[in-house]
């Protein structure tokens, strides 16, 4: 587990501006919505990397090592679920765009 890049979404980042454009309200929402979830979703995991090198950094006997693992298998529930709302969004979002660019 390591930290992502700080600009972790490049393409929405560099084109905001164009966003606006988009005739489509729906459409415009569902797109900043996507976006939301995969900037938290980074966010997340960049700052539990932390909590997973102070984990690995522990002798097995420390008690503060079973500690932050709970947490850390807690918070791997919570990124499978923001990762399972994050592909149902995609899932929504792309034919969208799709017949948006066709149209």
């Amino acid at each position: 587990m390591t930290r992502t890049q700080e600009n972790r979404v490049t393409v929405f980042e560099s084109n905001a501006g164009m966003h606006g454009k988009i005739e489509n309200r729906e459409l415009r929402e569902k797109i900043v919505r996507v976006y939301g979830l995969n900037a938290g979703l980074l966010d997340s995991l960049n700052a539990c990397a932390r909590d997973f090198e102070r984990w690995r950094s522990l002798h097995s006997a420390d008690p503060e090592k079973s500690i932050i693992g709970t947490m850390l298998e807690d918070f791997q529930i919570w990124i499978l679920n923001g990762l399972g709302d994050l592909q149902a969004e995609l899932a929504e979002l792309l034919p969208k765009i799709e017949k948006y660019i066709n149209t």
